[in-house]
């Protein structure tokens, strides 16, 4: 085995043991993952999924610039579609072109 495989088993291993913790509940990765065509992210039915823990966390959809959740306030507490509309198509769920 050449140093350069050693290295990358070593490094394999260690992201499984980490991966197989019986407390292992982060999952820190650098790059972006890629999921292939067809796969499904399958999520426990216990007490539930969060994307985004804060209200300072931002997401994004469909190449939209990530953005942290709306308050209310400032879209006179969705009272207009238009202001719902406004803030979904912001995160880049819906097209309001």
């Amino acid at each position: 085995m050449t140093p350069e495989e050693r290295k990358r088993l070593e490094y394999l291993e260690a992201v499984v043991a980490n991966l197989t913790k019986p407390d292992a509940r982060f999952f820190t990765h650098a790059k972006p993952v890629l999921f292939r065509e067809g796969v499904n992210i399958h999520i426990g039915t216990g007490t539930g999924t969060q994307i985004g823990t804060t209200t300072t966390s931002k997401i994004g959809f469909f190449g939209k610039t990530p953005r942290t959740q709306r308050e209310k306030a400032a879209y006179n507490n969705w009272t207009n579609a238009t202001d719902v509309a406004s803030a979904l198509a912001d995160l880049g769920l819906v097209d309001t072109a």
